[in-house]
């Protein structure tokens, strides 16, 4: 990587984080009128199906290795994913939306010499495909809670060759326990390929995102949540990649809105043989908006 590429890769890792904190010391404490401590806030930004609307962006800086490469390949995809609840009339019960908008850089195959094994590589960015979900949550839940719906995933992909060229749709569902303390619990969908081009390979994708906090104090907390895949296509040596994680949230106010900072290092304990990611940086930013 050229050293102005990678002054820029560095740049665009740590902007948010940079205009959280830097948010975060204007203005550190709520305004009485919100009504929301920051207690509340910390609970409900560990919980995916909360009934607060959020505004959420991460970054995930990924390393890859594997057969196909004599080196660790660089991928980065940056997501914004709005969280927005609708409720359903006077009865209780929420639809917990949340879009998926990948913008994806990453270094991929673009052709394999069938005789030597010898691989090009070139680095792409583009769009990636939108992943939406809308989970039906029912009404009167306590630490308990629980949704589910469907999911989708739209070819929206700039670039063929970062995207399935395939719509997907199947089952999500989440359960967890919500406490002030510490949450957990997990998050899974799966895809099977139902429309699309006919010449790309049928997706049949399983994500399980496993999460717990800890809240050390009103500012700091422990967490954990990697995302477990299964690419049910691949042959037995690629189809499982299947990370680990630590990371530290951190949370302040901007001006009424509740906001906090995630940074999580994650470990791929197994990951695809021919070429699959071995490290990840997680960094992510999340804001408090009023319901809609």
């Amino acid at each position: 990587m050229k050293p102005s590429s990678r002054a820029a890769n560095i740049l665009f890792h740590l902007i948010p984080l940079g205009i959280a904190l830097s948010c975060s010391a204007i203005a550190a404490e709520p305004d009485k009128k919100t009504g929301m401590t920051i207690e509340e806030a910390n609970q409900a930004m560990a919980n995916p199906i909360t009934e607060y609307t959020m505004f959420i962006t991460e970054n995930d800086t990924y390393k890859y290795q594997g057969e196909i490469t004599d080196k660790a390949r660089n991928q980065n995809i940056t997501l914004i994913e709005p969280l927005i609840p609708t409720s359903i009339g006077d009865t209780g019960w929420n639809l917990i939306n949340r879009p998926v908008i990948p913008i994806i850089r990453a270094e991929i195959p673009t052709d394999i010499d069938p005789l030597t094994g010898h691989v090009d590589w070139d680095q792409k960015m583009a769009l990636g495909d939108i992943v939406a979900f809308t989970l039906v949550k029912p009404p009167h839940q306590g630490s308990f809670q629980w949704g589910a719906g469907p999911t989708l995933t739209m070819p929206t992909a700039t670039n063929d060759e970062l995207g399935s060229e395939k719509w997907s749709a199947g089952p999500a569902a989440v359960a967890l326990y919500s406490s002030p303390t510490f949450s957990y619990g997990a998050l899974a969908q799966h895809w099977w390929s139902f429309s699309g081009n006919s010449d790309r390979e049928d997706v049949s994708l399983t994500n399980i995102q496993y999460f717990f906090t800890y809240q050390f104090n009103k500012r700091w907390a422990f967490v954990t949540a990697p995302t477990i895949s299964a690419n049910w296509k691949a042959d037995s040596d690629n189809v499982w990649s299947v990370p680990v994680s630590a990371g530290l949230t951190y949370s302040f106010f901007i001006g009424k809105a509740p906001a906090r900072v995630v940074l999580e290092p994650q470990y791929f304990v197994v990951q695809p043989d021919d070429f699959g990611a071995e490290w990840n940086v997680r960094l992510a930013f999340a804001v408090i908006l009023p319901k809609l």
